[in-house]
């Protein structure tokens, strides 16, 4: 693999904002893959090896249906008598694949959908990518298409800032939520980049277009490093392939700075933190809706300590350890997710 020129701090704040905290040893140069494996195991020594088994295709058909003049991509399955379903939302720079171990689980008691969203996996990739109006129509949209009545949202990472707000704006369409590693109270708001631990010195640079161009376009540090980071064993050389695939065009990788550029922090944008502000206010209000917080150890966003938190303050939230993990939890817990939420769902609504 060609070596990207980066200062070494990059490198640095690469390995901080995923959470691990190793040491990164002085260079100029991002590392190969190899080099990165070698260094991401001696970091990841201390912990327990998922008993995950690999499983590294996707056990759907591939659909598509057209929005706003974009194909996107989805799978579906199971079935439900109450004309709802589970929806089931990625994040950064992950794809519908992610949830390729849960999905069989779910499909016993509800009726699913995953899709990619544009710019991602295999749907269409619109240059310039879609701004955050074109990507939540797309949510609002999809649910439309398939003439749900009601939804459980499935959430993780920046899906959190589309999918909370959706439900604030539409509560009655509602059924449930279930969320990991996602931007939610007390997580929100988010003061300053410091609220963030580790990640925030990634926030706060990804700002700078220097960090931009160098790490996220020409680098493509978010498929290269953050997605092997943010697991406990990195991934299958097939996942590896999957994710890298909808990137490998470097004009395609400017949808990746879409959201960490909207996450408001100090307030800052200004449009974003009145959404946040706005969809935190229904979490913390909406104790009809049940709702399942799914959570690894030692996580990024969500830490263990927010347990205590949701149960004093929204105890309609049921709280689930799904074991060892980072941010990409449903990468190697995707069997223990499938029986959390098969469980929580068959209590709260069979």
């Amino acid at each position: 693999m060609k070596k990207v020129t980066l200062p070494a701090f990059v490198i640095l704040l690469v390995a901080l904002a995923a959470g691990l905290g190793f040491v990164v040893s002085r260079t100029t140069d991002l590392p190969t893959v190899e080099e990165f494996t070698k260094d991401l195991q001696k970091a990841n020594s201390a912990l327990e090896p998922s008993d995950q088994v690999s499983r590294d295709v996707m056990p759907y058909a591939p659909q598509y249906t057209e929005i706003n003049g974009h194909k996107i991509y989805y799978v579906s399955g199971g079935t439900s008598d109450d004309n709802s379903a589970m929806i089931f939302l990625h994040g950064n720079p992950t794809q519908s694949y992610m949830w390729r171990h849960t999905l069989p689980y779910v499909e016993q008691v509800s009726a699913f959908y995953a899709f990619d969203w544009p710019g991602y996996g295999y749907s269409d990739k619109p240059s310039p990518p879609l701004n955050y109006e074109g990507f939540y129509n797309v949510l609002s949209d999809f649910i439309d298409q398939q003439n749900l009545e009601k939804v459980v949202l499935v959430i993780h990472d920046f899906s959190s800032m589309l999918a909370f707000h959706y439900a604030a704006q539409n509560p009655e369409r509602i059924k449930g939520i279930v969320f990991m590693e996602s931007l939610v109270p007390p997580v929100l708001p988010i003061k300053s980049t410091q609220d963030l631990g580790r990640a925030g010195q990634f926030f706060q640079n990804i700002r700078h277009p220097d960090f931009k161009q160098n790490m996220i376009i020409d680098g493509n540090g978010f498929v290269e490093l953050f997605v092997q980071t943010g697991t406990v064993n990195g991934l299958t050389p097939e996942a590896e392939k999957v994710y890298r695939a909808p990137f490998e065009n470097k004009q395609n990788r400017h949808v990746l700075l879409v959201f960490p550029n909207l996450l408001p922090i100090g307030g800052k944008p200004n449009t974003m933190d009145l959404r946040t502000k706005a969809y935190a206010k229904w979490f913390l209000n909406s104790h009809d809706i049940p709702k399942l917080f799914l959570y690894g150890e030692p996580g990024l966003f969500n830490k263990p300590a927010l347990v205590e938190y949701y149960k004093k303050n929204t105890p309609e939230v049921t709280s689930v350890n799904v074991g060892k993990g980072y941010h990409y939890l449903p990468e190697e817990h995707g069997d223990a997710i499938g029986q959390a939420i098969t469980q929580w769902y068959t209590a709260n609504f069979k």
